[in-house]
């Protein structure tokens, strides 16, 4: 790789810094629990338990935007989220940001020595609305 191309990509790094410290806002990463149906339910019971409290979380609206999981299937994301490296985040998580629940469809690390990773987020809806506990 080209002295260039290294300074280019630093360029970018230190902006991704800047912008989480400027417009970083709390946001939980949350982990998500499912307990058998109780006595006369059909349905699991879900419990979302924080993971990470995130004091800095910058987010950057996507329409439309996809990525594969996984399994290789294709997610469309509308939502990334640029945070300080975070180890053991996983795709299995989800973001609760202003009692707005997002669930992470992938989370891509930009570097462990530059300290920075983004996550492809997918809205599911509001913290206090049961329908969107998924």
């Amino acid at each position: 790789m080209g002295t260039v191309t290294v300074g280019v990509w630093q360029d970018a790094i230190d902006g991704l810094i800047e912008f989480i410290e400027l417009v970083g806002q709390e946001a939980t990463i949350q982990i998500v629990t499912t307990r058998a149906p109780s006595a006369g339910s059909v349905d699991p019971t879900r419990n979302f338990e924080t993971f990470k409290l995130v004091e800095k979380m910058a987010f950057d609206t996507k329409t439309g935007q996809t990525t594969f999981d996984e399994v290789n299937n294709e997610r469309v994301f509308n939502v990334t989220a640029y945070i300080e490296y975070i180890a053991n985040v996983t795709s299995e998580m989800f973001v609760l940001f202003q009692e707005r629940r997002f669930k992470i469809i992938s989370v891509e690390d930009i570097g462990k020595i530059n300290g920075i990773q983004a996550l492809r987020l997918e809205e599911t809806g509001s913290e206090s609305k049961e329908a969107s506990q998924s």
